[in-house]
């Protein structure tokens, strides 16, 4: 995924970039007529291009790093999701309880929950916020 960013300031071999996040429409607002203005977002690179504030440059996303991130995010709350649901399932059956159905969806849901405080906690322990994914490619 490339962008185009803006420097606006460089300090100990990093540079701060002002870079437009991308829409949902495709960043063509005209035809989707739902005025999601984005403001800017400020991302940290490491300066490979000895870029001045002011600079426009093109910066691209490491794409592997992005959907292992992408994994991690989706995968781990859908797989309690899956294996709350199935044990619950598993369980509200065998007792013979009325509408086991809807109490596995919410075994499963609650696992889900757990599985979103489970990935919480492996970002806030983990070095993965000082993993910079995205580096300079050229200048403008």
């Amino acid at each position: 995924m490339e962008r185009v960013g803006r420097v606006i300031s460089v300090k100990d071999g990093m540079a701060d970039l002002e870079v437009r996040k991308v829409s949902s429409c495709g960043s063509n607002c005209a035809s989707c007529s739902a005025a999601c203005e984005q403001a800017p977002q400020v991302i940290k690179v490491i300066d490979s291009l000895q870029v001045q504030p002011g600079d426009f440059v093109e910066v691209k996303a490491d794409s592997s790093r992005v959907l292992k991130f992408m994994l991690i995010l989706y995968g781990i709350p859908l797989l309690f999701l899956i294996i709350g649901f199935s044990l619950g399932h598993s369980y509200f059956l065998s007792i013979q309880a009325k509408n086991y159905e809807i109490l596995a969806l919410l075994v499963g849901l609650v696992a889900m929950v757990l599985g979103a405080m489970v990935v919480r906690f492996i970002d806030k322990k983990s070095k993965v916020r000082s993993e910079n994914i995205n580096f300079m490619v050229k200048k403008l």
